[in-house]
């Protein structure tokens, strides 16, 4: 009986020790993190793309770990934002802005793009039919 006991026990022991810490939120965020560079915005119609723009000035967007952010063009600091992660939906906030704000507030979905060498991207904001591309 106590070779059973012993013998179960090391089996449960071994089940525990074997299992896998589940994924932290700060390990699914962690390819946003960091210095991302916006020069071309989507626009679509119907689901389909009907115009691409190009920036001669691209803004650069910074994601921080504690879930703030910034756009600036060069140096100059265009507006701070705030955002949030779950699954895929990405949500941006900032106060309103006049003129460009490079980045608008609202929901957004994260397609990952792969090209050879470039990690990219996509902001799709499916409201307004809208993909911002970054890249780093």
């Amino acid at each position: 009986m106590l070779k059973i006991k012993t013998l179960f026990s090391l089996v449960l022991l071994g089940m525990f020790a074997c299992q896998h810490p589940k994924p932290i939120h700060l390990q699914k965020i962690s390819p946003l993190i960091g210095n991302w560079t916006n020069c071309r915005t989507d626009y679509f119609n119907n689901g389909k793309l009907s115009t691409s723009k190009n920036d001669n000035v691209c803004p650069d967007i910074t994601f921080n770990k504690n879930h703030s952010g910034i756009v600036k063009v060069g140096t100059e600091l265009l507006f701070a934002f705030s955002w949030d992660l779950k699954n895929d939906t990405l949500s941006i906030r900032h106060p309103k802005i006049k003129g460009d704000s490079y980045l608008d507030s609202g929901k957004y979905t994260l397609v990952h793009k792969h090209k050879k060498g470039i990690h990219e991207i996509g902001l799709l904001n499916t409201k307004r039919d809208t993909e911002y591309l970054l890249s780093n």
